[in-house]
């Protein structure tokens, strides 16, 4: 089962925009989850947990139900001129 659910969320995850975390951020929601493995995997209600047990499978195998942020970029440093005047120096030579 591990295997069926990571085949459906891995397509619809990502990595957070700064790499601090190992977990994956995913929009594939347990419910979804649930559906899709009934519906399109072939489980039987008999044979799969509920809702919240997949939710929890989610979770122990790094997968976040959370929309991926996108990276903010960085501010300008105080030095950003002073490096590009070298360059524009370092081309004209």
């Amino acid at each position: 089962m591990d295997a069926d659910i990571c085949c459906l969320a891995e397509p619809a995850s990502r990595t957070g925009p700064t790499f601090q975390t190992l977990f994956k951020y995913t929009r594939l929601t347990a419910k979804a989850t649930h559906k899709v493995l009934r519906t399109e995997q072939g489980w039987t209600d008999n044979d799969l947990p509920c809702v919240r047990a997949i939710s929890n499978i989610l979770n122990r195998l790094g997968y976040r139900l959370r929309r991926v942020q996108k990276s903010k970029s960085i501010k300008k440093i105080e030095k950003t001129d002073d490096i590009f005047d070298n360059l524009t120096e370092a081309n004209r030579e």
